[in-house]
Parts: structure tokens; C-alpha cells; sequence
């Protein structure tokens, strides 16, 4: 994806960490804990092969706050609904435009800060 669609910026959501609920919370842990360090570790290595900038957003609510006016709306199914301003998107679309308004108001490029094992 990376080199045939060419982005110049990639926003990353800085999600919350993962819950240590389960049967074993230790196990649990570590193996999340793993597959979100790797996962980010070859994006970002990724990235910066392809000279592409990744900015990581803060993610609080980014799905249930409405692109268009900024207040809180509702989920159904896949749909959101804003009852201020009337909107409605889907809940993927909500979500990415809060990521990318986010993105673009405090960009902290993480490519540059964070070093792969």
C-alpha cells in the first residue's frame, strides 16, 4: 500500500493499552503487548524506508465526537449520528476524519523519535 498509493503522512491513533483481563493475565499482557510493538515497530520502519511521515494522534472519543461540529453523537450499527448538526457517516468515515482534523492541529512526526529494534 505503502509504495503504490505514495502518502506523505500517515496518522496513527494512539490507542489505550490493552485490558489484562483472561484466564492469565500475565500471558495476556505479553502477548498483546507484542503484537502492538511489532506491529508499530514495522510500520514505522515502513515508513521511514518510504520516506513517509507517521504522526500519532490522540484517540479519545475520535469515534464518538462528530467531524462537522465537534459535539458528541450516537452509534448505530456502522452508522453515526450527529443530533446538533445532523450529520450522518458512516462510523469508519467519522472516525478517520476526526484522525486526520487531529493530525493536521498537533503534528508530532514519531518516525524521528522512536528507534526499531
Amino acid at each position: 500500500m505503502l509504495r503504490t498509493e505514495k502518502p506523505a503522512v500517515i496518522y496513527l491513533p494512539k490507542l489505550p493499552q490493552s485490558s489484562k483481563a483472561g484466564v492469565n493475565k500475565k500471558i495476556n499482557s505479553s502477548v498483546s503487548l507484542w503484537q502492538k510493538g511489532y506491529v508499530r515497530s514495522r510500520l514505522i520502519q515502513k515508513c521511514r524506508e518510504q520516506s513517509i511521515s507517521l504522526v500519532e494522534v490522540f484517540a479519545k472519543d475520535i469515534s464518538r465526537v462528530c467531524s462537522q461540529c465537534g459535539s458528541i453523537g450516537e452509534k448505530t450499527q456502522d452508522i453515526f449520528t450527529c443530533k446538533t448538526c445532523g450529520a450522518k457517516l458512516s462510523e469508519r468515515e467519522n472516525a478517520a476524519r476526526n484522525v486526520l482534523a487531529r493530525g493536521i492541529d498537533g503534528i508530532i512526526d514519531i518516525t524521528d523519535a522512536v528507534e526499531t529494534k
